[in-house]
């Protein structure tokens, strides 16, 4: 919710089907084949966490298809194999109750100003404002349609999209170690395309010698 925007109620249904990995983000379809269906992506650190949460299903002895439900009801590792592998989707009630559990164990929920899981896609909403991103886009990834004439007009392609989500990256990424991770590897990259601009000089100067 935090990462994505989606509400509480769009998770129970989603399924393995519904990611498609475009580098180290999922894009994450929602409400398929209804008339809300929208699309929106996760940061590279959910992407991490999900892939990790698959794996722990696979170990454990279920088969991952394309059916398969994201979050799937809990199990015990302790229990009989024929057990563990009958997996089935959890309701909204389910997530709300673990979010308020998880909120009530570390201690941060205080003061209730807003409503639980709203209170995560409001995050959500407010990084995305923070970082600049444009507001036609930042509507279509909370599900939202565009206002006015704009449908008409204005085409957003999935990769116009996706590069105004990765603005918003930094500011969505909860871990603070993640955070450094991805500024290496940003400034990583920017140190080999100069490198590369800088070798390509040096043979132009020697060809001019």
């Amino acid at each position: 919710m935090a990462s994505a925007g989606l509400s509480l109620g769009s998770i129970p249904d989603i399924k393995m089907k519904h990611l498609e990995k475009i580098d180290s983000v999922y894009k994450i379809t929602v409400y398929e084949n209804s008339n809300d269906e929208y699309y929106s992506f996760c940061t590279p650190e959910c992407a991490i966490y999900i892939d990790e949460y698959i794996k722990y299903r696979q170990r454990n002895g279920e088969n991952i298809t394309s059916e398969s439900y994201i979050i799937r009801n809990d199990f015990n590792v302790y229990e009989p194999l024929s057990l563990r592998v009958k997996a089935r989707g959890i309701s909204k009630h389910t997530i709300g109750e673990i979010i308020a559990k998880l909120l009530l164990k570390s201690g941060t929920r205080l003061v209730r100003q807003v409503y639980l899981t709203h209170g995560l896609r409001k995050f959500f909403i407010n990084q995305l404002i923070e970082s600049d991103v444009k507001t036609e886009h930042r509507w279509l990834l909370e599900g939202h349609k565009l206002k006015g004439n704009d449908p008409y007009y204005v085409r957003i392609s999935k990769k116009g999209l996706l590069e105004q989500y990765q603005k918003g990256i930094d500011n969505l990424t909860i871990d603070p170690a993640n955070r450094l991770q991805r500024k290496v590897e940003t400034l990583t990259i920017e140190k080999s395309r100069l490198d590369k601009i800088e070798d390509k000089m040096r043979r132009i100067e020697k060809m001019y010698r």
